[in-house]
């Protein structure tokens, strides 16, 4: 498996979609990320949807079908199942996993993988290009305390998780299969055990995010530097063998990029939005719960028409110019590296010529 690009962004593959959007140009989105669920089975302490209303709504595929043959010959190349509740929870999941690819749309899943099962595995395994299980503890005490359920959900996971891994081992399957752990005070001591484990299990990579407050970005960021370069320190670190081929990574970039932006305005929304549980087409997970930032609905309207519609564009209009990034967005947001890219982009220094 090459090194994966997990801190940076991909959008410098694509100078194509660069040029049209320099030249003011219509441009569908390259990724999108859908929620096939409003409902979860866990409640993480660190989770940000907890702190928005969760209804068991779950995206219809019947309604979908056709969306997503629209959104293919649109030129979407991927569709990450994650959001605002658990993917597998949808019992139709693996039919937007089947049908996603079969119009060469590639599909990412980020799951708790605790409603992971046979037939779902073999759904993933052939149709899945990665899937990455969100796991925020060592131990089956903590990760009790962390996600909010009972003890012997840890060993569940975990025997899911090998499930998984056999079987795409046996099918000879390109997935691959990673894990990532919030890094919190909760969690901080657990995580070599975690990495250990994961490394027997067999799957590709571990990585390590810093905690995110999505409805709170008024906190002081000098004092959770400190706070979370403590909790660095205190990781037990286990050794990795070179040879297993797992890999364990904590992304210090991310860590070390919270203090502040380096630009004023959203310029990214023309290559990514998100799709909730109930159909809105919205600009992204940070602002999922605001109407203002609803383009449309994907069972009252095509993706086309929501895309070009004058509601997505007044929203566009207003996160390039005059949204204060500052007040109404999260720091460290996934269109982040993006957006910094195209701030470069759109307002290159001096001398561009002498590269």
């Amino acid at each position: 498996m090459k090194q994966l690009e997990l801190d940076s962004h991909k959008l410098k593959y694509y100078p194509g979609y660069l040029l049209k959007w320099k030249n003011g140009e219509i441009i569908y989105p390259i990724t999108i990320q859908i929620s096939p669920s409003g409902f979860c089975n866990c409640s993480c302490v660190f989770c940000v949807y907890d702190k928005v209303e969760r209804d068991k709504i779950f995206l219809s595929f019947s309604e979908m079908r056709s969306r997503i043959k629209e959104m293919a010959a649109l030129g979407v190349k991927s569709f990450v199942f994650s959001g605002e509740g658990e993917p597998l929870l949808n019992t139709e999941i693996s039919r937007f996993f089947e049908y996603s690819k079969s119009n060469n749309i590639d599909c990412g899943l980020i799951t708790n993988g605790i409603s992971l099962t046979d037939k779902l595995i073999e759904s993933i395994v052939k149709n899945v290009t990665w899937a990455r299980f969100s796991i925020n503890a060592g131990t089956s005490e903590c990760y009790s305390r962390v996600h909010e359920v009972e003890h012997d959900v840890f060993d569940k996971v975990f025997a899911n998780l090998k499930k998984l891994v056999d079987r795409k081992k046996k099918s000879k399957s390109d997935l691959v299969v990673g894990a990532q752990i919030i890094l919190l005070k909760e969690n901080c001591k657990t995580i070599g055990n975690l990495a250990s484990k994961l490394e027997k299990v067999g799957i590709d990579y571990l990585t390590v995010k810093p905690y995110l407050p999505l409805f709170n970005n008024k906190i002081d960021y000098d004092k959770y530097k400190k706070n979370v370069e403590k909790y660095l320190d205190s990781i037990d670190g286990k050794i990795i063998s070179n040879n297993s081929g797992f890999s364990f990574n904590i992304r210090f970039h991310s860590f070390n990029k919270l203090l502040k932006r380096t630009y004023l305005r959203c310029l990214g929304n023309p290559f990514y939005c998100e799709i909730k549980s109930n159909g809105d087409v919205v600009v992204c997970g940070v602002q999922i719960n605001k109407k203002k930032y609803i383009y449309g609905n994907l069972y009252e309207n095509s993706f086309k028409e929501i895309w070009e519609s004058k509601q997505r564009q007044d929203v566009k209009r207003y996160l390039e110019e005059e949204i204060n990034i500052q007040e109404e967005c999260m720091p460290n947001c996934r269109l982040d590296e993006v957006n910094s890219f195209l701030s470069d982009l759109n307002d290159p220094p001096d001398h561009i010529n002498f590269i």
